[in-house]
């Protein structure tokens, strides 16, 4: 099938972040966020950028939080959004139903028009006091594909679509799921996909360049990298197995795993399994200022589900050949042969397949990065996911 994309070779010079949207009404658009955390994950991320992009004389935004500290608190701080904390043990029992009327209290005398949430147990929890206390627009959304949460979990997220006025999600993959296997209707979601900030574009000076390898322990080359949290669903072990298969044929083979996470032990042991201990850099987790996917020849992420794949996103903006899994959202951003390479999930001699090729092939991993970075910047860059939000965020407030 051919792919076609409008100036999908197209590179034009990053401009500075801009507010959205353009014209501000007279009285603005009071939202609240509410999320699990300010904890470092793909959510949360995509919760803070667009936080700090709101016009003030249109969207007047406060978050709520059941974690009200974390990595990204000084962010939101530094924006001079108001935070409200609910710190609570779990969803239910007393402690819950205090900071819920708390809530309800807070929407209600902030005339709150929009209640935005991020992630699954903001939708239970602030669906649900959000209706009590009469908002006119609850948002909840679904950014992942498939989850192995307790099925309680599960019931009480579907008794959220209900209860909400819409639903976000930001893939087709996982629009299709909501549907199918929620019951939600068409016409009740929307899909926009995270957004890629304007920086991530910006490609580094060669002395930048070479400082960003030097932080992440990768000075040589070549040099494959990826992204991601040392979590079993990102399925590191398999790029690890097809890394053994590149060693032989790329001796001076570099792979920069940058990330933390619970699979952190096992990974080394594994590398040291494999033999190719030498070969592969952890480098623990780093701010995502500057695109770290600049120090890389090829990207890769080899997860077994996602909702949508920020790290890839990025990778296209810094104009890399990427490497991912078919599965959930990735072939949405990743279009194969065109901006990418795409592989089944869990499978080493394909991955070390696809990789070895881009490594062989520098005139395709050049025309696949500059592709990618185009599809990148129409498809996902702010202006154009923001506008979506915004447009989202009128019809339900005037309705």
């Amino acid at each position: 099938m051919e792919v076609q994309l409008s100036n999908l070779t197209a590179t034009p010079s990053p401009a500075a972040p801009a507010a959205f949207p353009r014209k501000a009404p007279t009285t603005p658009l009071r939202v609240v966020f509410c999320t699990d955390s300010f904890d470092l994950g793909g959510t949360e991320l995509n919760a803070v950028r667009t936080a700090e992009r709101f016009d003030p004389a249109h969207v007047s935004l406060s978050v709520v939080a059941f974690r009200p500290e974390g990595e990204l608190r000084a962010r939101y701080d530094a924006a001079g959004i108001p935070v409200l904390g609910l710190p609570m043990a779990n969803l239910y029992g007393a402690g819950a139903l205090a900071q819920g009327a708390r809530l309800a209290e807070y929407l209600r005398r902030e005339r709150v028009d929009i209640v935005h949430c991020h992630d699954i147990y903001s939708n239970i929890f602030g669906a649900f006091w959000a209706r009590i206390a009469g908002r006119r627009a609850v948002i909840v959304s679904r950014r992942w594909w498939h989850s192995a949460r307790p099925r309680k979990l599960t019931l009480a997220n579907r008794g959220a679509y209900r209860l909400a006025h819409h639903v976000l999600v930001n893939s087709e993959a996982v629009r299709r799921s909501v549907e199918r296997e929620e019951g939600v209707t068409a016409k009740r979601i929307t899909v926009i996909p995270n957004f890629v900030e304007e920086d991530a574009f910006a490609t580094p000076s060669p002395a930048a360049l070479t400082s960003l390898r030097q932080r992440l322990g990768v000075a040589g080359g070549p040099v494959i990298g990826i992204v991601a949290r040392l979590a079993a669903v990102k399925d590191h072990a398999t790029l690890l197995r097809a890394v053994r298969l590149l060693v032989p044929r790329w001796p001076g083979l570099r792979v920069a795993v940058v990330g933390s996470g619970p699979e952190r032990e096992a990974l080394g042991r594994l590398a040291a399994e494999l033999g190719i201990a030498n070969a592969v850099v952890f480098a623990g987790a780093h701010p995502n200022r500057p695109n770290l996917h600049h120090a890389f020849d090829v990207s890769v992420l080899c997860s077994k589900s996602e909702g949508f794949p920020n790290s890839v996103v990025e990778a296209m903006a810094a104009g890399r050949p990427v490497v991912a899994t078919r599965v959930g959202g990735t072939p949405d951003a990743v279009l194969d042969e065109a901006t990418g390479l795409l592989v089944p999930p869990s499978d080493p001699d394909a991955l070390a397949g696809a990789l070895g090729r881009l490594l062989a092939e520098p005139a395709l991993a050049i025309r696949l990065g500059e592709q990618g970075r185009a599809s990148a910047r129409e498809r996902f860059g702010e202006s154009a996911v923001l506008g979506r939000l915004d447009a989202l965020y009128n019809r339900l407030a005037h309705r």
